[in-house]
């Protein structure tokens, strides 16, 4: 007797809407984005899907069925160098299930929100040393003359490397971030090479503090451990290189993004500045109106319900 249960609809057999490609600052992506969501959860996206809602989204990232995916997405995004793809993967940003949990359980203690608020009165003095140069000019250039070097300093000094090796983090940084746009097979060697040089700092400056800890955040993940459990060298290069990449385009475009939006917004900046306690939400509004990262990507290895 055949059964009378009919197979659930493949995604690409349903009527989604469909999301067109749109520039970040278009004002017109918020109504595609509410039309959207309004009819469905998911929606199209060129090749792949998007989740429009929040508690979808939180679903999703919560099932272990959907994966990082490793190399896919740097096969999709055009990155086919087998020199770049064949590096050591990761394991702080690629770890899966219960490798992933067991580098957060060894983590977790370390990156709190004590420990940010440690962070506070040198980033406070990083911004009074940039205020103190501009001021006499009553100008001055924010990306280029602040917000470009302001991770990579509080990063730097996160980790302990000393203040005269910071504009090697910059360049390695900026070396790195090919990747993403640009003739990226035309500057791979100097994509792997910068790669290669903070694989090796790296490397030094934890054996630097194994030997000689410091009052750094380095010191602490080298110390850190669980139940006999310990990271291990390479896991500790590649936390700092995930810190370091992850926090530096991201906060420095974060800052100028805040900076436009108040600026296109003045009856907000007024606000703010009558108020500075105002501040705390109005990151968390700028972060929500419009953030330097649009999405994180997850892929489906099999066939999911």
């Amino acid at each position: 007797m055949a059964s009378s249960f009919a197979s659930p609809p493949r995604v690409d057999e349903l009527d989604l809407p469909v999301l067109e490609p749109f520039a970040p600052n278009d004002p017109a992506r918020f109504a595609m984005l509410a039309n959207a969501r309004a009819a469905s959860w998911i929606a199209r996206k060129g090749e792949s899907y998007s989740i429009l809602r929040y508690d979808e989204v939180v679903a999703i990232h919560r099932d272990r069925r959907f994966i990082n995916g490793g190399n896919v997405g740097l096969r999709r995004a055009g990155i086919t160098d087998e020199r770049f793809l064949a590096r050591r993967p990761n394991p702080f940003l690629r770890a899966e299930g219960t490798d992933h949990a067991r580098l957060r359980r060894l983590v977790a203690p370390t990156f709190s929100a004590r420990g940010a608020d440690k962070l506070r009165p040198f980033m406070r003095a990083e911004f009074d040393r940039f205020a103190d140069e501009v001021l006499p000019q009553g100008r001055a250039e924010l990306i280029g003359g602040c917000f470009d070097m302001f991770p990579i300093a509080v990063i730097c000094h996160l980790m302990g490397a000393p203040r005269e090796d910071w504009k090697l983090f910059f360049d390695w940084t900026r070396e790195i971030f090919q990747i993403y746009g640009g003739d990226i097979t035309g500057n791979m060697d100097r994509i792997l090479e910068a790669h290669r040089e903070l694989d090796d700092y790296t490397e030094a400056l934890i054996e630097k503090r194994r030997k000689t800890p410091g009052n750094d955040l380095l010191t602490e993940l080298i110390a850190a451990e669980e139940a006999g459990d310990r990271l291990s060298t390479d896991e500790l290069v590649s936390i700092v290189e995930a810190v370091l990449l992850a926090g530096t385009d991201t906060t420095r475009s974060q800052l100028g993004i805040t900076v436009a939006t108040l600026l296109q917004n003045p009856d907000q900046l007024a606000k703010l500045r009558a108020d500075p306690a105002l501040v705390a939400p109005a990151v968390e509004e700028s972060l929500r109106w419009l953030s330097t990262t649009g999405g994180q990507p997850r892929y489906a290895p099999e066939d999911t319900e």
